[in-house]
């Protein structure tokens, strides 16, 4: 089951799963509104080139990486 679906910054389409969101709630504690997950993916500060698409969130200026 799917938490939240967006389009990111580049046009992917990202999904959270929940299997997803539980890992996030336990392991990242510091991102526990999913309105930051989602405003990091869809207007990043910054997309950085690595094997990784890297999302910065405005909001806290914490780095997210996505495969």
């Amino acid at each position: 089951m799917n938490v939240f679906e967006v389009i990111d910054k580049i046009g992917k389409r990202i999904r959270l799963t929940q299997k997803q969101w539980s890992h996030i709630r336990v392991e990242h504690e510091d991102l526990i509104e999913q309105e930051d997950i989602k405003r990091a993916l869809i207007n990043p500060v910054k997309i950085m080139a690595t094997s990784h698409i890297n999302f910065l969130s405005k909001s806290n200026n914490n780095l997210h990486s996505k495969s």
